[in-house]
């Protein structure tokens, strides 16, 4: 694939600033870039940053796709800041139906990078703090393992991308570490990336996200699918309705209230699984170590699995309403708190209960913990006046 600068590339004047005095002085440049370019109809857009930030919006009207970069460098003396943001490019090339905007870091003189303090504001100040505690990490960036590093002698340079495009484009986001923010787009979404932070709100169509060790935020979301795969930051989701919900962590939270979905799948090794408000046809929620607290509605449920290996399990449920529920436990006990379930049947460690006149069974295992059934809406005091 050959790499060409885009037809409408504007470069602004070079500027530097003094940031401070004293010994550990730095000094900052900054470069803007533009870049504008036509999409044709089932094209896909695929934006690929390394350290940064980038942020998409729809635009009002049909019209090409509008990039604007602003390069943010820090070193000891202006020239050297300087130096780096003249060897950042932002690069548009085409192959096939993928139209791809690239900025090209300079990977070759520099062996790892630094988010410099002028872009530690907002959404990137969250994910910087997180990276200053871990030290350092290495992402894949042109086919190479870069190093991300709060060391000084790391390059400060970091690339602020905003990126507005039509309705209907499917977008695909590669970056490496920073913060990502989707709004009020309608159209596939695609986001992969290793640490950093994911907002995605009010937008309508599928998502896929790998999320690595970033922080994800998923609010009012429409459309078919809704797929996740985390190494190890929070989830957290509000507002979605789609007919597929599947996330997948290797640790950390996943939270998340009015969810009214087709088939939800949550697979979580360590890591609390919290839901208010959730209304699904087929629910299958498993952790390793972490507590399962589900505020459930299941007026349209047809199967519902929840499973924590060594964790404790609660269930919010409508007391008026009719199910069945099958429960393992450590101690083959359920804690009823103000709930009024039959006892069908103990064996050993699981039993089986009735609500009402029976209807869709909730199966819970929890080998290594307790399960305890509540009223969807009761207050504390409720609770204790039952006891």
């Amino acid at each position: 694939m050959t790499i060409r600068t885009g037809p409408r590339l504007l470069i602004t004047v070079l500027t530097t600033l003094l940031l401070s005095s004293g010994v550990f002085a730095l000094d900052t440049a900054e470069k803007k870039l533009e870049l504008e370019f036509p999409v044709d109809d089932g094209a896909t857009l695929r934006i690929e940053n390394l350290l940064g930030s980038v942020g998409v919006r729809m635009l009002r009207e049909d019209g090409p796709v509008r990039v604007e970069a602003r390069i943010v460098a820090e070193a000891k003396s202006e020239q050297e800041a300087s130096d780096l943001v003249a060897a950042v490019d932002l690069l548009q090339s085409s192959a096939g139906s993928v139209q791809t905007v690239h900025v090209a870091f300079p990977l070759d003189s520099a062996e790892a990078f630094r988010p410099p303090k002028d872009g530690l504001k907002g959404m990137f100040s969250r994910w910087s703090a997180a990276l200053m505690r871990n030290g350092s990490s290495a992402v894949e960036y042109e086919g190479r393992n870069v190093g991300i590093s709060k060391d000084r002698k790391a390059a400060g340079l970091a690339v602020h991308l905003t990126v507005r495009i039509p309705a209907d484009l499917s977008t695909s986001i590669r970056q490496g570490i920073g913060s990502i923010d989707v709004r009020f787009i309608r159209g596939d979404i695609d986001i992969d990336t290793d640490g950093g932070t994911v907002d995605v709100v009010s937008c309508f169509g599928n998502l896929t996200l790998s999320a690595g060790e970033a922080d994800v935020r998923v609010a009012s979301l429409q459309g078919g699918t809704l797929t996740v795969d985390s190494a190890g930051g929070m989830l957290e989701l509000d507002g979605i309705r789609t007919r597929t919900v599947s996330l997948r962590s290797e640790a950390g939270a996943i939270t998340g209230s009015k969810l009214d979905v087709g088939d939800l799948t949550v697979e979580t090794d360590a890591g609390n699984v919290s839901f208010v408000d959730l209304v699904p046809v087929t629910m299958d929620i498993s952790t390793g170590s972490g507590d399962v607290d589900l505020a459930f509605r299941i007026r349209k449920a047809t199967d519902a699995v929840i499973r924590s290996e060594s964790g404790d399990v609660v269930l919010r449920m409508n007391e008026m309403l009719s199910f069945g529920l099958t429960a393992e436990t450590k101690k083959g006990e359920v804690k009823l708190l103000g709930m009024d379930l039959e006892l069908l049947e103990q064996d050993g460690r699981t039993s089986r209960y009735k609500a009402g006149s029976g209807g869709v069974n909730v199966a819970v295992t929890a080998p290594g913990g307790e399960l305890t059934v509540r009223p969807y809406d009761a207050k504390r005091i409720d609770l204790m006046s039952h006891r």
